[in-house]
């Protein structure tokens, strides 16, 4: 039987378990990253490193998330459509600008 389930049984209200709830949550810094994103919405970009090295593209959209080449971990980074069509995902630092 699930927690929720346990808890909905006793008739306590799930906001006020907070047993399995982490005490900290770690989280890694990126100093070189502020609160913004280098690059906006129809910036042409060049990827520079990663699976799609040498691509040409446009931003499409700035993300917090997954990324293609680093699947297990969530970083800033950037919806880049590709001149093929293809719509890639890519850290923030695997771009440069297209000029």
């Amino acid at each position: 039987m699930s927690i929720q389930t346990r808890v909905f049984l006793r008739g306590e209200s799930p906001a006020t378990d907070t047993d399995s709830l982490p005490t900290r949550v770690t989280t890694r810094y990126c100093p070189l990253m502020g609160h913004y994103h280098r690059f906006k919405r129809g910036d042409l970009v060049v990827i520079v490193s990663g699976r799609y090295e040498g691509h040409r593209g446009v931003v499409d959209s700035a993300v917090f998330q997954r990324t293609v080449d680093y699947p297990d971990e969530f970083a800033p980074g950037y919806h880049v459509v590709l001149e093929d069509g293809t719509v890639v995902t890519v850290r923030w630092d695997q771009v440069k600008p297209g000029n």
